[in-house]
This record gives C-alpha cells, sequence and structure tokens, in this order.
C-alpha cells in the first residue's frame, strides 16, 4: 500500500524529472558507445530513469509507493493514475530481467542491445505520459 503525502502534494516531483530526464538522456548516448555502455549498464541506467519518472508523477500525485520495483511501481502508478495498458505491460515485462528482492528467487538475465532500443522507446512512453499528466507544470 503506498504511503499518502497530501501535504505535500505537487512538491518535490520536479528533481526526479530532472533526473529521469538525465538517465534517459545517459542511456540514449550510451547507444553510440558500445565499449562503454554495456547492455546491462544502459538495462541499469534506464531503470533509474523509470524510477525516476514514476516517482515524479507519484510525487506530484501525492503518494509513495511500498518498495521501488518496477512492479511495485506500476502497482502504485496504477492505483493513483492508471497507465495505459500496453505501456503497463511493457513496463512489467522489464522486469524480467532482474528479480533480485527475494534471495530464493535470485536472477538476473543481461538483455541484448535490441532490447535495450525497446526499453529506451518504453522510457520515451513513460516519459510522455508523466509529463502529459502534469499538464502546463512538466
Amino acid at each position: 500500500m503506498e504511503k499518502n503525502v497530501t501535504a505535500n502534494k505537487g512538491m518535490n516531483y520536479r528533481p526526479y524529472l530532472t533526473e529521469g530526464d538525465q538517465y534517459l538522456k545517459a542511456a540514449e548516448g550510451g547507444m553510440k558507445r558500445e565499449s562503454v555502455f554495456t547492455p546491462e549498464i544502459l538495462y541499469n541506467i534506464l531503470g533509474m530513469a523509470i524510477e525516476k519518472y514514476c516517482m515524479a508523477r507519484l510525487m506530484y500525485k501525492g503518494t509513495l509507493p511500498d518498495n521501488h520495483t518496477f512492479l511495485d511501481l506500476l502497482d502504485s502508478m496504477n492505483r493513483t493514475d492508471p497507465l495505459p495498458r500496453d505501456l503497463s505491460e511493457e513496463l512489467a515485462g522489464l522486469q524480467q530481467y532482474q528479480e533480485i528482492c527475494c534471495i530464493d528467487l535470485y536472477s538476473r538475465k543481461v538483455p541484448d542491445r535490441q532490447a535495450i532500443v525497446s526499453m529506451i522507446e518504453t522510457t520515451r512512453k513513460l516519459k510522455t505520459f508523466v509529463k502529459e499528466g502534469l499538464g502546463t507544470e512538466g
């Protein structure tokens, strides 16, 4: 269950939005530097962008998620301001690459570069969704 921070509704979301933009830009640029930015590194950078965009929208709405896994963030987002179904499914699919919260089920799978291209597109869609939800403030 997400925490209600209604007293601060709409406040403090801008740093998350800025950081999301910076992480996405880093991943996009990283695609041009394959020797430095491996798919595993790009996946983690995109994960940070996704987390920051979700947190921006949640903070703007005056709520917080229980945890910061893709699925927990999606659950909180969908409770407060439902994502389009296709975007929600794409984001949920990213969880397959890392199951790191449960020691018994710990697993990591390195995505290939084509998967990273798809992840960048998904992150761009999330960025658009989040910024549209902020109206003229985004």
